[in-house]
């Protein structure tokens, strides 16, 4: 049972969180309880290289995670960003949307009233043209 209780020992040290220090002495002195040498060496290289083994895995994937997250942190600003010039891109696009539609508004009705002057004035000159035409009747012979 003394092995097993030291694997038990050192799996609630790496489950708390503790040093790679911490786990080698956790199993050292379990073994050394035992009074047995080989154990201790046995516990040493069956216990202690795998848990820091793990440890030392479990740390590259923390750092890892921890890269990712930054990098995704970056990414979510720099999309924020983004958003907010877009948005002041769009609010621009419609104020020169609506500057453009009352130019184009002011110079039709520009254009209309020169239409409605001219359409004048070809009337006034249609209606003067016109004068009463007699026809004159040819005499019979």
């Amino acid at each position: 049972m003394p092995g097993r209780l030291g694997h038990q020992v050192l799996g609630q040290v790496l489950l708390s969180g503790s040093s790679d220090v911490a786990i080698a002495a956790a199993s050292v002195a379990v073994a050394a309880a035992t009074r047995q040498r080989d154990v201790v060496t046995q516990v040493a290289i069956s216990t202690v290289v795998p848990a820091l083994a793990v440890r030392s895995l479990l740390q590259k994937q923390e750092d890892r995670i921890r890269k990712l997250a930054d990098a995704l942190a970056e990414h979510e600003q720099q999309l924020v960003t983004r958003e907010e010039q877009l948005a002041r891109c769009a609010a621009g696009v419609r104020q020169l949307d609506q500057v453009d539609a009352q130019a184009t508004i002011r110079n039709l009705q520009a254009e209309n009233r020169d239409l409605r002057a001219r359409n004048a004035k070809l009337s006034a000159s249609h209606h003067h043209s016109e004068r009463p035409r007699h026809r004159r009747r040819r005499r019979r012979s």
